[in-house]
């Protein structure tokens, strides 16, 4: 199996409150039996999900990521590093249980495990260490486990490996992620921990108090004609519901290069294209409006910024029925788009009821984009020691949507996919669709992508794209 890590984009605005304020002390000097903290919305859904179905289908995903080491290891200095990143970020460290609270602690030692792989050749190694990552993927955390951070060596070779390093969704984000990373291969030793807990107070007051209560309000009155089910027709095979279906597809560079002009041009935006060929490749109703989800940052401050934690949000777009030139639905889209990021810290549970069901029949969409910055392709490799680490794809965290969609720009290396600027896929579950059918989904989305370079968006139908 072949992973990407998961993603969550979006515009990081101000935030001018109190909550910028830093931590106080007696908050910083945690304790065994630390204090108590409010699970957020999507926090509190799958704890309850988890409990109540056990870790099954998307809920069995963690965040992973993967760096890839050229020269010798010293285990003890991993060791050292993993600890001094629970310190460094209190979210790591938190029990979840079923109570809407989760409760910060010290003191927990992650694991590392190391692998020797085995195979005749240095190919098969490697692609047996991605495959193992796959597996680590896919090995959930339990209700109540802690630190919430584990990670695996994988020794293909003497002088090339694999470090795998898991995080539960409860505490991470693809933001996050980017940090886990910075630390690890950071040389610093300081431990002092971050503002996670301000953080999770500050989310918590401003969902409950009047400026969150009014965007959640305005959010659900602007998508509840939207279709959450897509009229999308796809063959499935039930026999292994749960096996996880994922593809990736590097898109040419030369559709990539004219798809950014024509957005440059358009002054419109990369996702908002992507939503577009999405919706009238799969689609043949053009006359309902849609809801495609996606993942934004969630984080509007500065101290956000440098926080670990699980802010993003997952966001509803909503694609209105297909009119007009491919210019003007494309303004509509980028619209859309930038309604959802003046909101992008609702949560997606206090508004998915709000929806229409859609095609009963039909899946739920969703598409994340990953810009160039959040991918992480474009982290350079820096020391461990005596060896070089870079960052490598290994996972990808569905959002929950039946069948998730992504777009990547500059992706880090994918094991089996050559590099592009631009990389797509799909990851869903078997009883959605079984993987020639997500194979047919991604051909035709790359065809509707391809084919909005060949026309003038100004004057071309948006009906007759993908037709």
């Amino acid at each position: 199996m072949t992973l990407i890590d998961h993603i969550g984009c979006g515009s990081v605005g101000r935030m001018s409150t109190e909550d910028e304020r830093a931590t106080p002390a007696a908050e910083t000097a945690l304790s065994p039996n630390g204090p108590e903290l409010p699970d957020s919305a999507a926090q509190s859904e799958r704890v309850r999900a988890i409990a109540a179905h056990g870790p099954v289908g998307h809920l069995r995903h963690c965040l992973t990521v993967g760096i890839e080491i050229r020269g010798p290891v010293d285990e003890d200095e991993l060791q050292a590093r993993l600890v001094r990143l629970v310190a460094r970020r209190p979210a790591l460290g938190c029990v979840f249980t079923d109570g809407g609270k989760h409760l910060l602690t010290t003191g927990a030692k992650p694991q590392l495990l190391r692998r020797q792989v085995e195979a005749p050749s240095a190919v098969a190694r490697w692609a047996i260490a991605h495959d193992i990552a796959g597996f680590e993927a896919e090995r959930p955390f339990a209700l109540g486990e802690h630190p919430l951070v584990r990670a695996t060596l994988l020794s293909a070779e003497p002088d090339r490996h694999l470090l795998v390093v898991n995080l539960d969704q409860l505490v991470c984000d693809a933001w996050s992620a980017n940090l886990v990373v910075t630390d690890l291969l950071s040389a610093d030793t300081d431990e002092t921990p971050d503002a996670y807990p301000a953080a999770r107070r500050a989310l918590a007051e401003w969902t409950n108090g009047p400026e969150g209560t009014a965007a959640i309000d305005r959010r659900r009155e602007h998508i509840a004609d939207a279709w959450n089910r897509w009229p999308v027709r796809v063959e499935n095979d039930p026999a292994d519901p749960h096996e996880a279906v994922e593809r990736f597809l590097a898109v040419d560079d030369r559709i990539t290069g004219l798809l950014r002009e024509r957005v440059r041009t358009a002054r419109g935006s990369l996702l908002a294209a992507g939503a577009l060929a999405l919706a009238t490749a799969i689609t043949d109703d053009a006359t309902v409006p849609l809801a495609l989800r996606t993942t934004l940052a969630g984080r509007q401050s500065t101290a956000e910024e440098t926080v670990v934690g699980w802010f993003a949000n997952e966001a509803v777009l909503r694609l209105p029925p297909r009119a007009g030139t491919i210019h003007e639905y494309a303004t509509a889209l980028r619209g859309e788009i930038f309604a959802a990021l003046a909101d992008q810290r609702v949560p997606y549970p206090l508004v998915s009821d709000a929806l229409s069901d859609g095609d009963e029949s039909g899946p739920s969409c969703a598409l994340v984009f990953l810009p160039r910055g959040l991918s992480g392709g474009e982290q350079a490799g820096q020391r461990l020691g005596d060896a070089i680490a870079t960052r490598t794809a290994v996972s990808i965290c569905p959002t929950g949507a039946d069948v998730d969609f992504f777009m990547i720009e500059d992706a880090p290396p994918i094991e089996g996919s050559p590099r592009a600027m631009l990389t797509v896929g799909a990851t869903t579950r078997r009883a959605i669709a079984d993987p020639a059918a997500v194979d047919d989904l991604l051909d035709r989305w790359i065809a509707a992508l391809d084919e909005l370079t060949r026309h003038d968006w100004t004057t071309y139908p948006v009906t007759r794209i993908g037709g």
